[in-house]
């Protein structure tokens, strides 16, 4: 989190144990830029899952995030690549994050952006993206 002294905040407002592949809404007072914080369990440190379970799984709470800020008419949300680690690679993890948003009821009025530093990285993303259609 780019603001670690607010993660006190944002984890007392998550109802644990947030499951594997569910997602919590947390509302925000004091994030500069922000009104609400999504927290995706997409980790598993218990057993060993599959690649199509991962991707499952990213699908899953991506859908989730962006289905929540629709019902609560928030118009732009922010995510990094959803890769859980070393589970997916960059590329598997966007694909599930687009398809979410292709199935996401009322996408089209969202601002959904999706974050990554490494400027090689950026670009493969970028490319896929144009790809696709959705640049």
């Amino acid at each position: 989190m780019k603001y670690p002294a607010h993660w006190r905040e944002v984890s007392g407002k998550i109802s644990y144990p947030l499951a594997l592949g569910k997602t919590s809404f947390a509302p925000q007072h004091n994030l500069e830029g922000y009104d609400y914080v999504l927290i995706a369990a997409i980790l598993n440190h218990l057993e060993e899952i599959s690649r199509n379970d991962a991707r499952g799984i990213v699908f899953s709470v991506t859908k989730q995030a962006l289905n929540l800020a629709v019902g609560f008419e928030i118009d732009r949300v922010a995510s990094v690549v959803l890769k859980g680690g070393w589970r997916l690679s960059l590329d598997e993890a966007f694909m599930a994050m687009l398809d979410a948003c292709e199935a996401t009821n009322g996408h089209r009025k969202l601002d959904f952006e999706i974050y990554e530093t490494d400027q090689v990285k950026y670009d493969r993303l970028f490319g896929l993206a144009q790809s696709m259609g959705w640049l």
